[in-house]
């Protein structure tokens, strides 16, 4: 059963509520508890449509993620687009090395996320990677741009389109 509410891209899939662990890849696996979401395995995280995450029905509790390689030959390569967008409470994020990629709106709405430590294996940021992280006060990136060959402007990963869009970040600095 599907229940769909009049938000422009909402829909939430009534089973998925009080899910606790699941798939978000091929070789991705998911679970919840005390607050924590932990992913482990390697390849691709799925992207999401907007607000439609498995673990979304409870996005007001989620307050740390943690992505986990299964080893160090199988890692993960790539989070998907809008994958934890509207996690409104989290304020800790875990990266594994060797993660390359980091899509569009992945942390989009992270309103309580406050620093943020991109690794140092990551390629490629997708447009507004970071957009709407309110209180955003530091980013580690080991790059400025959508990429390391890109001559974009670092703003582009908070949401701007042209390097003149204006944020309200007044306590944001970047750490290289």
């Amino acid at each position: 059963m599907i229940i769909s509410f009049f938000w422009p891209c909402f829909s939430f899939a009534a089973e998925n509520a009080n899910l606790t662990s699941g798939t978000c890849g091929d070789h991705c696996s998911w679970s919840m508890q005390n607050g924590t979401l932990k992913l482990s395995g390697y390849g691709d995280i799925n992207g999401y449509a907007l607000y439609s995450a498995p673990w979304y029905w409870d996005a007001s509790h989620i307050t740390k993620i943690v992505i986990e390689n299964s080893s160090d030959t199988q890692t993960f390569k790539s989070i998907g687009g809008t994958t934890f967008c509207a996690l409104t409470a989290v304020k800790e994020v875990i990266l594994p090395e060797m993660l390359t990629q980091i899509d569009e709106g992945a942390f989009l709405g992270c309103e309580k996320l406050e620093r943020f430590v991109v690794p140092e294996s990551v390629t490629d940021i997708g447009y507004g990677a970071f957009a709407n992280c309110l209180v955003l006060e530091e980013i580690t990136l080991p790059f400025i741009g959508t990429d390391r060959e890109s001559r974009l402007h670092f703003s582009y990963v908070l949401g701007a389109r042209e390097p003149t869009d204006a944020f309200i970040l007044p306590k944001l600095r970047c750490v290289r």
